[in-house]
């Protein structure tokens, strides 16, 4: 697997269907519409004692453990490597938010660029699975902050810039600046894997079907092998109205997944389609 397929792996898989095949979108309110927020802030020391509620106590001793052993250690690449083991701890929970703040420790320790940018796509993944709005807010911000860091430390990287874009595009109140941003990449680089995709990901949740449908396939015609992009234009397909399309998109993606949890989704979703059609 590429490095890119890794950074997208986490922000893409657990989107799965949820994105694609429903094209659901998180907006946040403008000020003075918000619910009304927790006395206290989020903050990455409360993200980490929410998750820590949820683990038995051999878990809890196991993570006490390595955490003081992290306390005692001034050495960067030994704070990194401990950081890390955290970070794929809380992977093993599919905790995306715990294990993207040890990430972040991780590479703010080993000043790793593709380490902020691996906190990112954590941070993106968790908070597509959330819906209180003050901890929404303050994943969108932790991803936007790490794919910055990535973005000073790595400034020639195209793919830390197209997911920097993509957050600001989705996490906060002004997305044109994103917008901008990955428009941008794509007028130096035309066919950049991570922008086009990222600005295929927005056509869909802003119901442009005919501009996603099109973006999906130039990105095929170039990397044939992206599995992803599949399920994109089979929903680009679905809404605007051609089921055989977007069938055939779904059952090409099917050819190139390897996750069962989503293959079963997708398998659903194409007897639906059939179900429907007349």
């Amino acid at each position: 697997m590429s490095r890119l397929q890794l950074l997208l792996v986490g922000a893409v898989l657990i989107l799965g269907i949820s994105i694609f095949l429903f094209g659901e979108m998180t907006v946040l309110k403008p000020a003075g519409e918000t619910e009304a927020v927790q006395e206290q802030p989020m903050d990455a020391e409360m993200l980490l004692l929410m998750s820590r509620s949820g683990l038995n106590a051999q878990e809890q001793d196991k993570l006490t453990a390595i955490e003081k052993a992290l306390d005692t250690v001034t050495n960067a690449s030994q704070r990194e490597a401990l950081a890390q083991s955290l970070a794929a701890f809380w992977e093993t929970k599919n905790d995306w938010a715990a294990a993207a703040v040890w990430y972040e420790k991780a590479a703010v320790a080993g000043k790793n660029a593709t380490g902020h940018a691996l906190a990112g796509t954590r941070f993106l993944a968790a908070a597509d699975m959330v819906g209180d709005s003050t901890l929404l807010n303050y994943l969108h911000a932790a991803a936007i902050r790490n794919f910055e860091a990535a973005s000073q430390l790595a400034p020639e990287n195209l793919d830390f810039a197209a997911d920097l874009g993509h957050a600001l595009t989705i996490g906060t109140a002004a997305p044109m600046q994103g917008i901008q941003k990955l428009l941008g990449i794509v007028k130096q680089e035309p066919k950049h894997l991570k922008a086009n995709f990222h600005l295929a990901q927005l056509a869909i949740r802003s119901n442009q079907y005919d501009k996603a449908a099109k973006r999906f396939e130039d990105i095929l015609s170039w990397y044939p092998a992206f599995a992803d992009a599949y399920l994109g234009l089979g929903e680009a397909y679905y809404k605007l109205g051609d089921t055989e399309k977007a069938v055939k998109a779904l059952e090409d993606y099917k050819a190139l997944s390897k996750d069962p949890a989503i293959l079963a989704q997708v398998e659903d979703f194409i007897r639906q389609i059939k179900s429907s059609t007349p």
